[in-house]
């Protein structure tokens, strides 16, 4: 691969050797590199000896699901995956807590939602929408007027199984827009939460 397609500090992860006779390093399939200098026909990276670009091939990786070594994780590491499964690392390779014994060398990297690393602090979290398509082009459209001047929009109930959208204004001022029966929308709001805009990405 063309080491022109790389610059320094790009991460880059080992994809497929040509010839391992040919080269005084040979890392693992699947390593993850950070370029440090870029050279005549030799790409130097951080953490290895050099690379000879004839012989090896790199892609740029540039998240940290690409990026998250497990196997290096240390021991207690947490990973949820998007149907409910937890895979905790107690031991090298060993694996608890999930519903399906599962091979981490096989598993889709889009599947995790959440990395938690001892004592659990949250590295990376994929957080849903609150707001589906429908309902967010219809709140944009009502604040499209006022939008610089909306301070909170939560959900309320009215009970007898209806609820309501009440939108705050900067000045206290409350719009209410009309009911809809309860759980019919706005599902991921929760009754008399404030949300500011950007909290409901809108």
């Amino acid at each position: 691969m063309n080491e022109n397609n790389f610059k320094v500090g790009d991460r880059v992860q080992l994809i497929s050797i040509k010839d391992e006779d040919y080269v005084s390093y040979a890392p693992h399939l699947g390593e993850i590199f950070t370029v440090r200098d870029v050279g005549q026909r030799i790409i130097y990276l951080k953490e290895t000896d050099c690379i000879q670009p004839y012989y090896y091939n790199l892609k740029k990786v540039s998240n940290i699901i690409d990026t998250y070594n497990f196997l290096k994780a240390p021991i207690g590491t947490l990973l949820t995956f998007s149907n409910g499964d937890i895979l905790i690392k107690t031991g090298k390779v060993t694996y608890e807590n999930s519903s399906i014994v599962r091979d981490y060398d096989k598993i889709n990297r889009l599947d995790i939602i959440k990395i938690e690393e001892p004592a659990y602090n949250i590295i990376y979290e994929h957080k849903p929408e609150i707001l589906d398509k429908d309902d967010k082009r219809y709140i944009k459209r009502v604040i499209r007027p006022f939008r610089d001047k909306v301070k909170y929009i939560t959900k309320r109930s009215s009970g007898l199984g209806r609820e309501f959208i009440s939108i705050t204004l900067n000045d206290n001022f409350i719009i209410n827009l009309p009911f809809f029966a309860q759980g019919t929308m706005y599902d991921n709001m929760e009754v008399d939460k404030l949300y500011t805009l950007e909290d409901l990405n809108i």
